[in-house]
């Protein structure tokens, strides 16, 4: 009897063991679960993002997922299906039975999203690897040292209007001459009256500097400026990126923004390094790739044509500064406008004069600047008689003349200060542009979007095991 006691209260005791064991196996297994299902989700969202863009990334240093399937919107629940289709043979392979029956995209950054932060932090950090920041030292203190006299020059170029200069000039001459014809044609009765002949004055001769501006100011920049031929590519903008409304992300939207000055010269530099400007075009849709982020039109010529007028409004404005500023430029306007009031007999006219003359010779020296610019010469920032390159008798010359100075900035040096003036979301916009028509033309597929681009994502679901259990993993 004693044997059969000990036995059965060995056999509970082990059945007790036994059961403690069981459930400790299942508990752990339980626990087990969430791990591996987020770790088969991670790997399957990295499986599929294993299908990026080959083009975006060895073309433009982006990595970035093209979720359209083809088409001209995201395709996300072909996205979300074949990231599943990755998942379920990950959660088998570790022994767990079940399956996903619920699930969903719970994030989504897109790369055009928060005003194209993503594209831009892509960038930034590629051009950190590979350039580094010593690439854009120089540039940033270029600016730093330069921006403030472009604006101010700028600023001043507003208020300077050529055409209402002359405008004005020649309606006073006009006027003047009216009422000299009248008055000779007075005289003349008078004489004849008398039964004398008339003999006019004869006045001093008087070379006019604004005869040669005349016809100057009316022609185009480009023919002004250029000698050589410019590129003529142009592309259909109607409906790329920053001409339409473009799709979304969400659960990503207080995405912190990088605004450095250093963040955004290394952006400059991929610009000017994967598109090129007219000094150093490259072989794409627009071979003018700054010129088009700076201005924004559909060919080459339009923008390197508004770029002009940009920079000339610059160079008008410093130009007048250092005829103003400098005592023996002023004097010779001065005496200029003085002779020429004096031949046509109006003396109060003298101001309007001179002012016409001072504009024409801002103009003037401005277009030997940019000549000198685009023919990959310096000028420089600002101007004095000691630098000029103009008199004012010879003003006419302007659009065959070019300086040999070496000091200065030159074109690509104003071509980043003058990006620096432009606000940093319409420089990534008009930079994506670029990127998406040129996938567009190598790929051949007019309906490649880069808001259709996943930078990334993030999955929300419901693990049904066997056992009815339910496993909720974001």
């Amino acid at each position: 009897m004693k044997k059969g006691s000990i036995t059965v209260f060995i056999s509970l005791l082990l059945s007790v063991v036994l059961l403690l064991v069981t459930t400790t196996i299942y508990s752990v297994r339980v626990a087990n679960v969430p791990p591996v299902l987020l770790k088969a989700v991670d790997v399957g969202l990295f499986s599929q993002f294993g299908k990026y863009d080959r083009s975006l990334l060895n073309d433009y240093d982006v990595f970035a997922l093209d979720a359209s399937n083809g088409g001209n919107t995201l395709d996300l629940g072909k996205f979300y299906d074949e990231t599943k289709a990755y998942i379920n043979p990950l959660i088998r392979q570790n022994g767990i039975k079940g399956k996903i029956k619920i699930g969903g995209i719970s994030g989504l950054l897109l790369l055009t999203d928060n005003e194209g932060e993503p594209f831009f932090k892509e960038v930034v950090n590629f051009e950190k690897k590979t350039a580094g920041l010593d690439a854009i030292a120089k540039v940033q203190s270029m600016i730093i040292n330069k921006k403030d006299k472009i604006q101010a020059g700028k600023d001043n170029g507003k208020n300077i209007n050529n055409k209402k200069a002359i405008s004005d000039y020649r309606a006073e001459i006009s006027n003047a001459k009216d009422k000299t014809r009248i008055k000779i044609n007075q005289l003349k009765d008078r004489a004849k009256k008398h039964h004398k002949r008339y003999r006019p004055r004869r006045h001093r001769t008087v070379r006019n500097p604004l005869y040669s501006m005349l016809g100057l100011i009316n022609r185009s920049l480009l023919s002004l400026v250029l000698s050589d031929e410019c590129s003529n590519n142009e592309v259909d903008i109607s409906d790329i990126l920053s001409h339409r409304n473009i799709q979304g992300g969400f659960g990503y939207e207080d995405m912190e923004k990088d605004g450095s000055l250093t963040d955004v010269l290394l952006f400059q530099k991929y610009i000017k390094d994967k598109f090129g400007s007219y000094k150093a075009p490259k072989d794409k849709v627009l071979k003018y790739g700054e010129e088009y982020v700076l201005e924004g039109r559909s060919n080459d010529r339009d923008n390197l044509g508004s770029l002009l007028n940009e920079l000339l409004l610059i160079r008008e404005g410093i130009n007048m500064v250092g005829i103003f500023s400098s005592p023996a430029l002023t004097e010779q306007s001065r005496l200029v406008a003085s002779t020429i009031a004096s031949v046509f007999l109006v003396p109060p006219a003298e101001p309007i004069i001179e002012g016409a003359l001072d504009a024409s010779w801002a103009f003037a020296e401005s277009i030997v600047d940019l000549r000198t610019l685009f023919k990959g010469g310096k000028i420089p920032t600002l101007k004095n008689q000691t630098n000029f390159n103009l008199s004012l008798s010879n003003i006419g010359k302007c659009a065959s003349l070019t300086s040999d100075n070496n000091k200065g900035l030159n074109y690509e040096n104003y071509i980043q200060l003058l990006m620096s003036f432009r606000p940093k979301d319409l420089k990534i916009k008009r930079t994506m542009d670029l990127v998406e028509m040129n996938l567009r033309k190598k790929s051949g597929r007019d309906n490649i979007n880069l808001d259709n681009f996943i930078v990334t994502a993030e999955l929300s679901t419901d693990f049904y095991t066997i056992k009815r259990r339910i496993f909720k993993v974001k």
